[in-house]
């Protein structure tokens, strides 16, 4: 069965994800569920005036439409698919996007384009919006970057990972995904968003001439009203990039989301910290340098030690029981490593 497509432009930056309507002059696509329960994907007829009338054009509707339960069902999907090609290594995005099941990804992500996305429910006198309360706008946020990080591998980058803290900051300010009539892209969700009450990291220097490092969202932006609005210490370990020195990743879940993150800490802390032979040096992975104003009112070494033992396994906290006994103590931190690894962990 022959299909041919039509793209619609991109938008100025060339951030904007392209659409791509499938169509068939025969009989049409059979209706089927997304790989997900929450997500029913049909074939509708084309009613615009383009060349392919009485064509069909695959869209979805969302059982649930609560935006932090849409962004689950989407990212779940696209989870399912990386697993199939996982044994492909950093190729395993380019092999996604040649499948013809990613479709279904592309439809989903059209639906969030509705621009009453974020609306739950709207009369003449009031509009009440989802994502009131804290956990499920933190839960849908670290959700949509890490899915917008994974899609973008999957759409632009070919057989081209990023290898370096410029390759990805380039890639952050650039992949984006357009929700509710505004363009969000992954640095703008991490630090316009999540970070919006929170200091900038500590990163080494870099220049991205026109791009900001550290995008945030200016008073008479309307995306502000969704910039979360308390300080979350362990939203680091919550973030997800496909490179060996990241924490691993997670769907969040609402109700869950704090208990996720800290689980999800302690077992980075467990994978990362390192003790001396001697047991006076103790190496910490480079994100408790660079983020370190999230959780520590110090950099000192009993500040470090603090937080290790307030959020590490009972496994990481014997490796550093000697340490902190030491009489001679020196704490060091281990370059970041922008390898790919592919590292899902599935809550059950």
């Amino acid at each position: 069965m022959k299909r041919s497509r039509t793209e619609i432009k991109s938008n100025k930056r060339g951030v904007e994800f392209i659409t791509r309507l499938l169509l068939n002059k025969g009989k049409g696509f059979m209706n089927r569920e997304s790989l997900l329960d929450n997500t029913i994907v049909k074939d509708v007829m084309v009613t615009d005036k383009s060349p392919y009338l009485n064509a069909y054009s695959k869209q979805c509707t969302f059982r649930d439409p609560n935006p932090a339960v849409v962004i689950i069902s989407i990212l779940k999907d696209l989870l399912f698919l990386l697993r199939k090609f996982e044994k492909a290594g950093p190729n395993m995005f380019y092999e996604v996007k040649r499948s013809s099941q990613f479709e279904i990804i592309e439809t989903e992500i059209a639906s969030l384009r509705n621009p009453k996305f974020f609306i739950k429910s709207q009369t003449n006198e009031k509009t009440i919006y989802w994502l009131n309360q804290h956990e499920e706008k933190l839960s849908f946020f670290l959700n949509l970057h890490n899915f917008l990080i994974l899609y973008g591998l999957c759409k632009y980058s070919g057989l081209h990972f990023p290898k370096t803290q410029l390759e990805w900051t380039k890639f952050s300010n650039l992949v984006a995904l357009k929700i509710a009539g505004s363009t969000y892209t992954a640095a703008e969700i991490e630090h316009a968003i999540l970070r919006a009450v929170m200091t900038n990291p500590n990163t080494p220097s870099i220049s991205l001439e026109e791009l900001s490092v550290y995008p945030k969202f200016g008073e008479l932006d309307l995306r502000r009203n969704l910039i979360c609005t308390k300080k979350e210490p362990l939203l680091s370990f919550a973030l997800y990039f496909p490179t060996v020195s990241s924490p691993s990743l997670r769907v969040y879940v609402p109700k869950k989301v704090h208990a996720q993150m800290k689980t999800n800490c302690a077992s980075y802390l467990e994978k990362t910290i390192k003790v001396s032979n001697n047991k006076t040096t103790l190496t910490l992975p480079s994100l408790l340098d660079w983020y370190s104003e999230d959780f520590i009112k110090s950099r000192t070494k009993t500040d470090y030690i603090f937080f290790v033992q307030g959020n590490a396994t009972k496994e990481t906290l014997k490796r550093i029981k000697g340490f902190e006994q030491s009489a001679v103590k020196q704490i060091q931190f281990e370059n970041y490593n922008w390898s790919f690894n592919y590292n899902y962990i599935e809550d059950k």
